[in-house]
């Protein structure tokens, strides 16, 4: 048995359990775990939290505080159920670099450490910019997967290359919006249908009937007027300019962008028209967006001040404000969104994949199938529904995941692939007739020439 160590000097008291008391210790002990591992002293296993207690006289939560920091900075990694073993010398650290995605990603990366640096103690994760050309981990969203199909490694050699039995168990839907022209070239991270969101507590302040799954557009209008009150920062509805919900607008109606022969666009069509005039409708029923992004609405529906939210299924929440009181979750419900003509909704989805070309592809995808693995655990229904993690949003029942992603399979769906940029000039499209400085026919037109200027526009090797 080795001899009860001693820390330096005038350090040598046991804790208290105070910040004050535990963090010296803590200093000193890594300090003290950091010279023994550079100099050799350890080998393979390292000694358990209980060992280092007893030989420094310390707390077990100063022992795990130590060991927690030397797990962070790469130099030890845990094994559950076996014990913390010293990351091998002989093997180089290996730099790994992963694009700043949403937060998400970064959460999900967080949940997953322990098991990275168990399974694959040998990299180095660094995080880059979203633009950097260098970076080796992609994450992005599902309906933009074409304009990064020449930037991505096909994923489909190293799906074969698995077990059938240890192969990501994901929903089929999740799984195809990351294909392009039958090649899987990411895998899901989230993936959420578009719903309606309301808040249960103003509609029954105001007298009104909560919405239901068989409403059409009049019965969501007619509610979001009654709801509004601009005066008293109350408003029935929160849109921001976002060219996929109108595109949800136009399926409800029956209409399409693109006829399905000719690929002409059809935003002159009385249906395209219909959409938008819905959508112009609404947004005098929300609240201003000085940005132009969801932020906004979100930050108001938080506050209790938008009773209705069209969009991703738990994802009104996610996007909540740090600086706000949390929302209860029990005073939101969804139901699917209000249609017209057909039900339709669309799929809200991110996805990581593999930059190429990529020298270092069997370890990124064994560090992607971690994510996913981590994703599908935290997700409600781990094998039947592939939704958002629950730790970042509302906590409903399985029953009620399993009933959004029916209405989404009933539905007519889309990630539709669009033209790089054309959702961007879109939005800006949209942002100006919200604002009043063009009219719906002057908004048709500028959206036929962004339509058929990106269209023209394609990138090299990526046809349309």
């Amino acid at each position: 048995m080795r001899p009860k160590a001693k820390l330096p000097r005038n350090q040598t008291r046991r804790p208290s359990g105070k910040l004050g008391c535990t963090q010296p210790i803590t200093k000193k002990l890594v300090r003290v775990l950091h010279e023994r591992v550079q100099s050799g002293t350890y080998q393979g296993a390292f000694p358990s939290e209980w060992e280092l207690a007893r030989e420094f006289g310390v707390s077990r939560s100063s022992a795990r505080l130590g060991v927690d920091q030397l797990v962070r900075e790469g130099l030890l990694y845990r094994v559950p159920g076996k014990g913390t073993f010293l990351v091998p010398r002989t093997k180089a650290r290996t730099p790994l670099l992963i694009a700043k995605g949403s937060g998400l990603f970064r959460r999900l990366i967080e949940d997953s450490m322990l098991q990275i640096r168990a399974e694959l103690p040998h990299l180095d994760l660094q995080w880059v910019e979203p633009n950097d050309p260098k970076a080796e981990i992609i994450t992005f969203i599902g309906s933009y997967l074409p304009s990064h199909v020449i930037n991505l490694l096909p994923l489909d050699r190293l799906i074969r290359s698995e077990m059938p039995e240890s192969r990501p168990r994901l929903q089929p839907l999740a799984q195809q919006a990351f294909q392009w022209r039958g090649v899987q070239y990411a895998l899901p991270l989230g993936f959420a249908p578009m719903v309606l969101c309301f808040h249960r507590g103003l509609f029954q302040r105001a007298g009104l009937p909560e919405p239901t799954d068989h409403w059409k557009w009049h019965d969501l209008l007619d509610a979001a007027r009654r709801l509004t009150n601009a005066m008293e920062n109350q408003y029935g509805i929160a849109l921001a300019p976002d060219p996929s919900l109108l595109l949800v607008f136009l399926w409800q109606r029956g209409g399409e962008l693109q006829d399905s022969m000719t690929k002409e666009w059809r935003l002159r069509s009385p249906e395209f028209r219909a959409a938008l005039q819905f959508y112009l409708e609404q947004s005098r029923c929300s609240p201003p967006s000085d940005d132009g992004t969801w932020r906004a609405a979100m930050r108001a529906a938080q506050q209790g001040q938008v009773a209705m939210v069209p969009h991703g299924f738990r994802s009104t929440l996610v996007m909540a404000q740090p600086d706000l009181p949390k929302p209860d979750p029990a005073d939101w419900g969804f139901v699917q969104m209000p249609g017209e003509q057909l039900d339709a909704t669309r799929i809200l989805s991110e996805g990581v994949g593999i930059a190429a070309p990529c020298d270092q592809a069997e370890d990124a995808w064994h560090l992607i199938r971690i994510l996913v693995g981590t994703a599908a655990q935290n997700s409600m229904n781990r094998t039947d529904c592939h939704l958002l993690p629950s730790n970042l949003g509302v906590r409903l029942t399985s029953a009620d995941s399993v009933r959004a992603l029916k209405y989404a399979e009933s539905a007519r769906l889309g990630w539709e692939h669009l033209p790089p940029g054309m959702m961007l000039e879109w939005k800006a499209v949209l942002r100006r007739l919200l604002d009043n400085q063009v009219s719906i026919e002057q908004a048709i037109e500028q959206f036929e020439l962004a339509a058929v200027r990106t269209s023209n526009a394609t990138e090299p090797g990526l046809e349309w």
